[in-house]
């Protein structure tokens, strides 16, 4: 009974080109479906109506089903609020037609006013409370019905129709008039609202099948509870076979029909089990036998609301399990799909260190090699236990997960992470462990071990490679300065030479004169120190080895780089300034690699003014202290600077603009930086050049 939308939207194009009758006939369509549920509602209050004066008991003025506020209730429910007007407007016509020419029209208005506010009060306000009240699966849900729908609507609209009808002299027992009409409501409402609504929903958009077997289960279900509600309220029976236990005969059935059925099931069979009894008391058998038809009937109406509400709640609740059931089993299927899928070693711990679960990766590998080692842990057993015993053993890697898992178990840490070498079958293999904590009240955490073998293999590779080819751009950077050392130990080798020869001829000179003798050998060792330290200069840029820190004096650094580049810069005609910042901070870093990539910079910086006027090369090196705990180098130049969209991939291997060049330099630089915590980058300078500014961290880290 929920409408659906009576015609789409459409553009402005597409309606110019309908024909005016096609488009008349869509509107009558809509028109249409915008008034069937109306009026199929009002039709069926009218036909409920007749009902409900058929079942009245006689002598008392209680229906056994009153449905009609029922089916308004879940009609309104259905319907958008903002078409509520529309179901009470057409429901005006079907209600005086329906009880007009049995009772007075005053008594007809006020029961009309009075039952649309009993439906409106409890459609408000159970869409208040609830977010999806179509569905009553669910406690929630089937509570608000009955409280609100079932009791406080009833209650309140039948208070104010007692009130009135006894002002106009209507009734004389107001309270009978309240009690009565309040339980009929009840029972109708927590009967009939959530049929109404599960079949309505079934049948939209399109009818469902149903298999077989559940339509002949509903058939023997039905037959069953009519056998049963018969022998026990409607057939005579012998007074020596009547008994008060007999009203319980039908409850199996009942709970059967909750069970299997859920609250359609539970609504159905109460409405049968209803209609069976009301029958017996219309004929005078049953239970439900009293001299007084007043309590005869209040008694038979309360019986067939307790049984309603109490099945109802009971399927309702049953139904809410079995969906929170199955979404825990999803939920379970999907975790172990994920644990599964998994393909690095994975362990679940609780608070105490004792596995919870594992993946079968951790499995495969506790079956492969139980026992041999410490952290080969089947489920059930405690990992921390394990760690504590190999850690007595003395092995230090189990020591290590001992103390992480701990500080993780206990709080102290999020997450610990560590890395160990293990041989297997002689094969080294590495291995990265992460424990992190689980986020719930009961603690707990995540052990993931994972075979970081391939990377790290990888790693030692591409380091190795990157030796070898800061090695081989050393060595082209040396080959440009071969002029240059040759010249540094030219000068020394001549100086020594003389001296030598002038000690000879000193010597042959009678008599000799010891002090001479004594300058010329402190010249020539002094010159064979000069040479020496050359030659180490050289040693040290050919040095092939890890990565060596220790205090490195950045401005003592730029020094040497430029003592080394004299001759380049001498015969490139370039003047150099330097602007070095006074107490520096020293750096820790590796003073071979952090001299080659200067002096790589100072010679591009060079190079890069080949083409402007001899007066105007210019270099300038400067060195400040920055703020993040950062020494900072700028090479600035006067050349033509950089290409806007070149001054990042200049930094890539093999991009070079040098016709002999290999494209490596700026990319080792980069590689120093960085392997030292640093950052290497250029830009253009607003007065013309480029400039490189290299950051190295001070001494004692990143502050």
């Amino acid at each position: 009974m929920d409408e659906q939308p009576a015609v789409a939207l459409s553009t402005a194009a597409s309606v110019k080109s309908r024909p005016a009758t096609q488009i008349d006939r869509r509107s009558a369509l809509g028109a249409y479906q915008e008034l069937a549920a109306p009026l199929i509602t009002a039709l069926a209050y009218y036909l409920s109506a007749k009902l409900g004066a058929w079942l009245a008991f006689p002598s008392a003025p209680v229906s056994a089903l009153w449905a009609p506020n029922a089916i308004l209730l879940a009609a309104l429910l259905m319907a958008r609020p903002e078409r509520w007007w529309i179901f009470l407007l057409v429901l005006l016509p079907f209600h005086l037609a329906a009880q007009l020419h049995e009772y007075p029209t005053v008594q007809v208005l006020i029961q009309y006013v009075l039952n649309c506010s009993e439906a409106l009060i409890a459609a408000i306000l159970i869409r208040r409370l609830c977010d999806s009240p179509r569905q009553f699966e669910t406690v929630r849900t089937v509570l608000a019905l009955v409280l609100f729908g079932g009791l406080v609507a009833p209650l309140i609209t039948s208070a104010v129709m007692a009130a009135a009808f006894a002002f106009l002299g209507l009734t004389r027992d107001v309270w009978l008039t309240i009690l009565a009409r309040t339980l009929t409501n009840t029972f109708a409402v927590v009967a009939l609202v959530p049929l109404i609504t599960h079949v309505t929903a079934r049948f939209r958009p399109a009818p469902r099948g149903v298999p077989l077997a559940r339509v002949l289960e509903a058939c023997v279900l039905a037959v069953a509870l009519i056998a049963v509600g018969s022998l026990v309220f409607a057939l005579p029976l012998e007074p020596s076979w009547r008994s008060p236990a007999l009203v319980y005969a039908p409850l199996p059935l009942l709970a059967w029909s909750a069970m299997r059925f859920g609250v359609p099931g539970a609504c159905a069979s109460a409405l049968l089990l209803g209609v069976i009894s009301t029958w017996g008391v219309l004929t005078g058998h049953g239970p439900f036998i009293a001299p007084d038809p007043v309590a005869n009937a209040l008694s038979v109406v309360a019986f067939h609301v307790v049984v309603c509400v109490a099945l109802v709640m009971f399927a309702a609740l049953l139904t809410e399990w079995r969906q929170t059931e199955a979404k825990r089993m999803r939920a379970e299927s999907l975790h172990a799909a994920v644990l599964a899928s998994v393909n690095n070693q994975l362990a679940v711990l609780d608070a105490s260190g004792v596995i919870l679960e594992t993946n079968e990766s951790w499995r495969r590998a506790v079956d492969a090699d139980p026992g041999e080692r410490f952290d080969r842990v089947a489920t059930g057993a405690s990992f921390l236990e394990a760690c504590a015993r190999g850690a007595r053993e003395g092995n230090r890697v189990a020591m290590h997960h001992m103390e992480a898992v701990r500080s993780v178990l206990e709080g102290t840490e999020l997450r610990r992470q560590l890395e160990f070498t293990a041989s297997y079958e002689g094969v080294q293999t590495w291995i990265e462990v992460s424990i992190e904590r689980l986020h719930r009240a009961e603690g707990g955490a995540v052990i993931t071990r994972t075979d970081v073998t391939a990377r790290k293999r990888a790693e030692l590779e591409a380091r190795s490679y990157r030796q070898q080819s800061m090695r081989l751009e050393r060595a082209a950077v040396l080959g440009q300065l071969s002029g240059a050392f040759a010249h540094e130990l030219n000068q020394p080798l001549t100086s020594i030479l003389g001296n030598a020869e002038a000690a000879i001829r000193l010597l042959s000179r009678e008599p000799v004169d010891p002090g001479e003798i004594r300058e010329i050998l402190a010249d020539i060792i002094h010159d064979d120190e000069r040479a020496a330290q050359v030659i180490r200069g050289l040693r040290a840029l050919f040095k092939k080895g890890e990565l060596v820190r220790g205090r490195v004096d950045l401005n003592l650094t730029i020094r040497d780089v430029l003592e080394l580049a004299r001759t380049e810069i001498i015969k490139r005609n370039v003047e150099v300034e330097t602007l070095l910042g006074a107490d520096l901070p020293p750096v820790m870093a590796d003073r071979v690699q952090i001299q080659q990539a200067l002096l790589n910079l100072v010679l591009n910086a060079c190079e890069a003014m080949a083409e402007v006027a001899m007066a105007l090369r210019r270099v300038t090196v400067a060195t400040r202290r920055i703020e993040d705990g950062f020494v900072e180098i700028t090479i600035h130049d006067t050349g033509c600077g950089i290409a806007p969209e070149a001054l990042e991939c200049i930094f890539q291997p093999f991009v070079t603009t040098k016709p002999d060049g290999l494209g490596l330099g700026l990319a080792i630089c980069r590689s120093v930086a960085e392997s030292h915590g640093g950052r290497l980058f250029a830009e253009n300078a607003p007065e013309g050049g480029a400039v490189f500014r290299l950051r190295v961290p001070i001494e004692g880290g990143v502050s």
